[in-house]
C-alpha cells in the first residue's frame, strides 16, 4: 500500500511555498534589477562592478526560473507517487500521469494553482522585459 499522505504534504508544501514566495520575488527582483541597471551599474567603472552588472542581466528571469523548478519538482513528486502506484523501481517522467491521477481534487487544485501561478508570473515578467527592451531602443 502506497503512502498518498506523504505525497500529499511534499506537493502542498512545495505549492504553499510558490504562493507565498513567487509573487513578492517577482515584484522585488525587477526592482532591483532596474536600480542596479539604471543606477550603479551607469556610473561606476569599477571592473568587478561591471562583472557584477554583467551578471544582473539574467536576473529578471530569476522569479520564472525558480517557479518552473519548483512545479518540475511537483511533477517529478507525481512521478514518485506513480511509480510506487506501479510498483516500479525508478520513478520516471511518464509515471507522473498516474501519480496525478491518484491525487484527490483538492491535491490537483495545488498542482493547478501552482501551474497557473508559474505561467502567469513567467508571462508577466516576459511582458515587462519585452515592453522595457521595447522603451529602451525607441
Amino acid at each position: 500500500m502506497v503512502d498518498h499522505e506523504a505525497h500529499h504534504r511534499r506537493i502542498r508544501g512545495k505549492a504553499v511555498a510558490l504562493y507565498i514566495g513567487l509573487i513578492p520575488l517577482a515584484l522585488a527582483v525587477p526592482l532591483t534589477w532596474l536600480y542596479f541597471s539604471y543606477g550603479v551599474c551607469q556610473e561606476t567603472e569599477s571592473p568587478t562592478t561591471l562583472a557584477v552588472c554583467q551578471v544582473l542581466q539574467l536576473t529578471p528571469l530569476l522569479p520564472a526560473g525558480l517557479g518552473i523548478a519548483a512545479v518540475a519538482f511537483i511533477i517529478w513528486d507525481l512521478a514518485v507517487l506513480g511509480a510506487r502506484l506501479k510498483q516500479s523501481r525508478r520513478p520516471k517522467w511518464e509515471h507522473a500521469q498516474h501519480g496525478y491521477q491518484a491525487l484527490d481534487q483538492e491535491h490537483k487544485q495545488h498542482v493547478h494553482l501552482s501551474v497557473i501561478l508559474v505561467a502567469s508570473v513567467s508571462l508577466a515578467l516576459l511582458a515587462w522585459l519585452l515592453r522595457t527592451a521595447y522603451h529602451s531602443t525607441h
